[in-house]
């Protein structure tokens, strides 16, 4: 019998400024990328100088007005939470049945961004603090 043809597609892309980038533990794949975006002054996102796995959103102002842009770089729909404590498995939310887990404001308690639920390749706007 004849064989059809397999092609893979990729897509490469190319991160503005300077965002942290959420790597996956099993193959170091780019998840998910942060940025810090201002206006008025430049800004980027850095870890702390004495603990490698806290980092720290810094701009060349002070006073100045930024928004945390949330950016999911896969096929599938992310949870991103800034702040509060870590997430436990829900299991009345993990099959995703229940519609209002897709409504933007799932479980979002003491959380810097309202809306955690990031869609493949939109980028997802923090411009008010939640906290």
């Amino acid at each position: 019998g004849s064989k059809r043809p397999v092609a893979e597609c990729f897509a490469a892309y190319q991160a503005k400024g300077n965002p942290l980038a959420l790597l996956s533990c099993k193959d170091n794949t780019v998840l998910c990328t942060l940025h810090i975006e201002c206006k008025e002054s430049p800004a980027l996102v850095t870890h702390c100088q004495n603990d490698h796995h806290t980092f720290l959103g810094t701009t060349t102002a002070s006073g100045v007005t930024f928004e945390v842009v949330l950016t999911n770089l896969t096929s599938d729909v992310l949870m991103f939470d800034i702040g509060g404590p870590a997430r436990q498995r829900d299991e009345s939310y993990w099959t995703s049945a229940d519609s209002s887990f897709w409504s933007g404001s799932h479980r979002n308690d003491k959380r810097l961004n309202r809306s955690n639920i990031l869609f493949p390749f939109s980028p997802n706007r923090v411009t008010q603090n939640w906290l």
